[in-house]
């Protein structure tokens, strides 16, 4: 995770009028306009990009501009549509192929709320968009990636090293579901209560091979989350918790 002393240092680089030049890096002065699509598919843009690019964990640091250094309040944004991270988390998880997790953590500066997106190290690229939008266009499988301080679309030499990378890289915990199929459907007071049965199958084939313990799962429709559970596994048996 970034320390407060790295984002420190980056603020005095650019007030002594340097430039901050990392790929796994982008500074934002505000939030993105979550209450329209075009800036949902701004944030889906900027932080599969970082997901795309080669080296270690990447950031956004929300509320600092990257030309002069100045620091702006930015918390996160409690009156938009999309009002927390579940909901952010749950955007990614709908519209990239190839999904990836966020993390965001608050940081107090010069007496202002910033936020910082971290986006981990990914073993799964490429990240594909389903439909990306702008003010004048659709791109339908869209794979942006960072090039020093800009974004641009990934061509054939990068999508290759995406690639070779995948082969040979082996993370720690890679965790992939099966569902086969629903198994069984039952009606239950069918006016107030619907259930369903499903067999899931989770596979870990990173380096260390430990026992999932716990999880969750979420069920969407029309790329909007309508069910949530958690998930408690105990050797081969598994077990729903109440939805």
């Amino acid at each position: 995770m970034i320390t407060e002393s790295k984002i420190q240092e980056y603020l005095r680089t650019i007030r002594n009028g340097g430039i901050i030049e990392k790929p796994k890096l982008d500074l934002k002065k505000e939030w993105w306009n979550l209450n329209e699509e075009i800036g949902i598919s701004e944030f889906i843009k900027d932080t599969t990009a970082l997901a795309n690019t080669f080296g270690e964990n990447g950031y956004i640091i929300i509320g600092i501009d990257e030309k002069t250094g100045e620091v702006f309040d930015a918390p996160f944004p409690a009156n938009k549509k999309i009002n927390d991270p579940t909901k952010l988390g749950n955007l990614i998880y709908s519209k990239v192929q190839e999904p990836f997790t966020v993390e965001f953590y608050p940081y107090t500066i010069e007496n202002k709320n910033l936020i910082v997106v971290e986006i981990r190290e990914s073993f799964n690229k490429p990240h594909v968009i389903k439909n990306h939008k702008t003010s004048k266009k659709e791109i339908q499988n869209y794979i942006p990636i960072r090039k020093s301080t800009g974004t641009y679309p990934a061509d054939k030499f990068d999508l290759d090293l995406m690639y070779s990378n995948r082969n040979i890289s082996i993370p720690n915990y890679k965790l992939d579901l099966f569902i086969p199929k629903v198994t069984m459907t039952f009606e239950q007071n069918y006016s107030t209560n619907r259930g369903f049965a499903i067999n899931l199958s989770i596979l870990n084939s990173g380096q260390r091979t430990n026992i999932v313990t716990s999880g969750e799962i979420t069920l969407f429709l029309d790329d909007e989350p309508q069910l949530w559970c958690n998930l408690f596994v105990k050797l081969t048996n598994l077990v729903i918790g109440e939805i």
